[in-house]
């Protein structure tokens, strides 16, 4: 399974259409239903053109080991996890995007002694270089409120530092008497992208578990947020709580809830990112869950799987791989360098900047800074011209390309069942008169080396 997995995130990643040839390389256009020899490229198969822009070693490593490497990461496999299905000692690099990058240059570097060598599939609509999703996590709608209020107290009292004691009294008193105002701090998170593009994960969960949400899902306040949500578009989802994530009828009992109350919800996240690699992922999709959002890192920001593309794999919901957590990047020694880093690491393989900012801090004074990192972070995905898109769009766009197929006859190209808006590159060297036929609209963008 782990060279499946590989091997079709390498297609993801490459913008192949799963019948496609590949500089005529055995293999690229094999992966049908029923194939169970997923790999290509090993020595035998390479074009001399090929072989002589990759020394013997590299060549042996883009054989089935390639791509069982790239699943392993992409699965975690040999990873150990505590008790919330979180890596213990988490990686924060981007080895399978690096390691696909460097194929994708190799190839696209043989396509100049080809016709036709490689006909590329744009990773984004309408040509977007990159991707960004704004989505955040309703812990809690209110500081005043019947957990958090004591504990501030408490912690008031307790706390070893005179800083940190200073900081929970200023909280404790500011939650008491004049707590912040949910709609203000609503209306700034409104105020980033418009809200269609966003999704909003609300917390199901026990009331006084010290993991629970900080609200009633019933309460006359908790429906007045939701509706304000709902009323400008925005995209609900359900964040799973961290008492039943292992159990199939808790999931689905808690989710119906949330159902009910907000009507369809098919993407998810779990509470402090729990997960179970045994099962999670099959039971949230025996719900009808179609995308998760839990593969961050709880402690850092980077590549918990090793990409910032989505993951897609059998019986399991597409995985939009969580970059950037407002807490969690602030734990970095260099917090913006950290983020900058980053960001022009997804940009540079065109890549998903997947944000998370929690309602509970905006406009809180001792957040303020990390809030307006996340801002920025936001703002750089505007001004790099990316595609900002909800949950759910990216779902669809993604299943829409990967039933889209590709055929060629002689300098005919025909692109079938593309979506709207999907952009075409032909990489190789210039065949003369060609032409492109597609049952759809479809934006072709010569690419002649």
């Amino acid at each position: 399974m782990s060279d499946e997995l590989g091997w079709m995130h390498a297609l993801s990643y490459l913008g192949l259409s799963r019948n496609q040839d590949v500089l005529g390389i055995s293999g690229f256009g094999s992966l049908d239903e029923g194939s169970n020899r997923p790999w290509v490229l090993a020595s035998s198969d390479l074009t001399p053109g090929l072989m002589t822009r990759l020394d013997s070693q590299r060549i042996v490593n883009v054989g089935p080991t390639f791509f069982r490497e790239i699943g392993f990461r992409l699965g975690e496999v040999g990873v150990e996890f505590d008790a919330l299905g979180r890596p213990v000692k988490p990686k924060f690099d981007s080895f399978v995007d690096s390691e696909l990058h460097w194929l994708r240059e190799v190839i696209r570097a043989e396509s100049s002694a080809t016709s036709f060598g490689w006909i590329e599939l744009d990773r984004w609509p309408s040509g977007h270089p990159f991707a960004c999703w704004l989505s955040h996590d309703l812990d809690a709608l209110s500081e005043r409120n019947f957990f958090q209020v004591p504990r501030n107290w408490v912690q008031a009292l307790v706390k070893s530092r005179s800083s940190d004691r200073s900081v929970y009294r200023r909280r404790a008193a500011r939650a008491t008497f004049r707590p912040l105002s949910v709609e203000a701090q609503f209306a700034r998170l409104f105020s980033l992208v418009p809200p269609e593009t966003s999704t909003f994960y609300v917390l199901v969960d026990r009331l006084l578990h010290r993991r629970g949400p900080r609200y009633r899902l019933t309460s006359s306040s908790t429906k007045r947020v939701l509706a304000v949500i709902q009323d400008r578009g925005g995209e609900f989802g359900f964040h799973v709580g961290t008492t039943y994530f292992r159990s199939r009828p808790l999931v689905s009992k808690s989710l119906k809830r949330l159902r009910d109350q907000v009507g369809p919800v098919q993407t998810t996240r779990g509470h402090y990112l729990c997960w179970d690699h045994r099962q999670s992922g099959e039971i949230l999709s025996a719900t009808g869950i179609t995308t998760d959002s839990t593969s961050g890192l709880p402690n850092g920001a980077g590549f918990r799987l090793g990409t910032s593309i989505p993951v897609r794999r059998e019986n399991h919901p597409l995985e939009l791989p969580l970059v950037f957590m407002d807490v969690a990047l602030w734990q970095e020694e260099d917090p913006h360098g950290r983020a900058e880093s980053l960001l022009a690491e997804i940009r540079r393989h065109g890549g998903l900047v997947s944000v998370l900012i929690h309602n509970e801090y905006v406009n809180a004074p001792e957040h303020e800074e990390m809030v307006q990192l996340m801002e920025l972070i936001v703002g750089n995905c505007q001004q790099g011209g990316a595609w900002f898109a909800n949950a759910g769009s990216i779902h669809a766009w993604t299943e829409a390309k990967y039933v889209t197929r590709i055929e060629r006859s002689g300098n005919e190209i025909k692109v079938i069942n593309p979506p709207t808006n999907l952009g075409v590159k032909v990489w190789g060297r210039s065949p003369g008169p060609s032409g492109v036929v597609s049952e759809g609209e479809v934006e072709v963008m010569a690419g002649w080396i």
